[in-house]
């Protein structure tokens, strides 16, 4: 896993610089290097999405628990509502050991990654 998340920006940026290339040659091989880059993107996607999904129910489970009438309910109902408020109160994050925080910021910044090797690479075999 510690892996993957160092290359996830190498894997796009080999396959859309192929792309940039077959497309320069007039390749006839454009429509499945297209997919090959769209689906290497959508791996870190996916993962990036999933844990945003995962830190943004737990706010909103947060956010109703606590926007509820909960100080006119039975009191066993309200200590319930009140572990629930305690254990949603710290953001629950998707991460990787604590070091990577799988989010849209992290999506966001291997595609700026994507985007750094891929204008580096052009740049270089020009």
């Amino acid at each position: 896993m510690y892996l993957e998340i160092l290359v996830s920006p190498l894997q796009p940026c080999g396959f859309g610089y192929a792309l940039i290339k077959a497309l320069s040659r007039n390749d006839p091989s454009v429509g499945g290097l297209i997919l090959i880059t769209v689906l290497t993107m959508s791996t870190s996607f996916t993962v990036c999405y999933c844990g945003q999904e995962v830190s943004t129910q737990m706010e909103n489970l947060h956010a109703s628990a606590y926007m509820n009438s909960w100080y006119e309910e039975k009191p066993k109902v309200r200590r319930d509502l009140l572990q629930m408020m305690i254990l949603t109160k710290n953001p629950t994050v998707f991460n990787y050991r604590r070091w990577v925080h799988f989010d849209y910021v992290t999506f966001a910044t291997v595609m700026q990654g994507v985007y750094t090797y891929l204008s580096m690479m052009a740049h270089f075999a020009d």
